[in-house]
């Protein structure tokens, strides 16, 4: 269900004051879909190909996006990847599908990124993609969420979104931890 389409990061202010002492970790996911298949409440924010923002749950509350570690935990995700070919345990993947992560989309994300972990007081050790989780918990060749992007080889998709993150937050005159 999407609760609402996002105009301007401050739009997120009101959810930021509901999450505030319940979130206190972030996950970053991409939906698996296509780039406009956007009504996901597994979520809590999810961004469209051409990097449109949505809020699919209030972040006071559970949402389903990562088994067992979903208490505080806060999802974002990009819609893409639908017709994901193979990827292998260093994150090299073979097809990106016919909807693989937009360049809006990895900007949005970590705009995004950096305005909530701001708000929330998330640190960015704090900050993962599912593979983590997953690979914590027994399943990681089954969720390969983030585990790099197109944009930039070498690099995991986390770490790619984090450190734009910790850009736009410098840029906002902000220090992200």
């Amino acid at each position: 269900m999407i609760i609402e389409k996002i105009l301007d990061l401050n739009a997120f202010d009101p959810y930021i004051m509901r999450g505030r002492g319940y979130v206190d970790k972030i996950t970053l996911h991409w939906t698996g879909g296509t780039h406009y298949d956007i009504d996901h409440s597994a979520y809590h924010v999810v961004i469209d190909g051409a990097g449109q923002i949505y809020i699919t749950c209030n972040f006071d509350e559970r949402a389903a996006h990562t088994w067992r570690r979903n208490t505080g935990n806060l999802g974002i995700a990009i819609a893409c990847c639908y017709g994901l070919g193979d990827v292998w345990a260093d994150g090299t993947v073979t097809n990106w599908g016919d909807y693989p992560p937009t360049d809006k989309q990895v900007e949005a994300m970590a705009r995004v990124v950096a305005y909530l972990a701001v708000g929330l007081g998330v640190q960015t050790a704090d900050i993962h993609d599912h593979h983590y989780w997953a690979e914590l918990d027994g399943y990681g060749s089954e969720r390969v969420d983030m585990m790099s992007l197109p944009q930039e080889t070498g690099k995991s998709g986390r770490d790619i979104i984090v450190g734009k993150s910790i850009w736009y937050a410098q840029q906002w005159g902000v220090m992200l931890k």
